[in-house]
């Protein structure tokens, strides 16, 4: 007989089970809209019905999420397989490619490991053109890892497009900003965690770009610059 070892815990709202292995059709059929209680007791009259004993020790573990719907489960799915660094710089540069020519630009991709630029965008008569570089994260992150500040680009066609991946929509959501204001903000971060080294409560610099509660003008005007944008 098999064991199974369940636990409930909250993380930011998501009741989660961890059990040992079921049988696919069971763990393709469970999506549950129940509080952890009520999955539990649930989920033992599934086990009991298939010969499945509930014990207190296993040797193998799956998770599986209690969410609301199918989307979500397979957004958390996909974060708990660990997905290459390359290919998640890979996946931005092409929905910001794919979101520009849907806009009736013509955005092409520079090839693999290209300095400074991850796309390269013109008009569709050629006048004008821009250079993106593009920073990806599949979390909801506060920020983003940048060059230092003296290695920004910032000439009047440099921009960079901040993307970070929204659960609830399932979808990316994205943020522009100029080369000259990346550069700016990079500095002004770079500052402020010298401070904290000298003051000897931080090890090292890290340049990044932050979002937190005093830069919220920058959240709304870069996400709505990123929605509206075009060359």
């Amino acid at each position: 007989m098999t064991t199974l070892v369940i636990c409930t815990f909250n993380c930011k709202g998501l009741q989660t089970i961890v059990a040992r292995i079921l049988p696919r059709t069971l763990r393709s059929s469970l999506f549950l809209r129940n509080s952890p209680v009520v999955a539990k007791k649930k989920l033992g009259s599934i086990c009991l019905a298939s010969g499945l004993e509930i014990g207190s020790k296993a040797d193998q573990i799956h998770i599986i999420c209690v969410v609301n719907s199918r989307r979500k489960w397979n957004s958390k799915m996909q974060m708990m397989t660990k997905i290459p660094n390359t290919l998640i710089g890979a996946s931005g540069v092409h929905y910001v490619v794919s979101e520009l020519s849907r806009r009736g630009m013509i955005a092409l991709p520079t090839i693999r490991n290209t300095a400074a630029f991850d796309v390269i965008v013109t008009s569709c008569d050629g006048k004008r053109h821009a250079n993106i570089q593009v920073k990806t994260s599949l979390k909801k992150v506060q920020f983003w890892r940048m060059p230092d500040s003296k290695r920004v680009c910032c000439g009047p066609r440099d921009y960079y497009v901040l993307l970070r991946w929204e659960h609830k929509l399932d979808r990316f959501e994205g943020f522009m900003v100029s080369g000259r204001m990346a550069k700016e903000a990079v500095a002004e971060g770079e500052a402020f965690q010298r401070k904290r080294v000298m003051a000897g409560s931080r090890k090292e610099v890290v340049p990044s770009i932050y979002f937190g509660e005093k830069r919220k003008d920058w959240k709304r005007r870069w996400n709505k610059k990123w929605l509206q944008w075009s060359i």
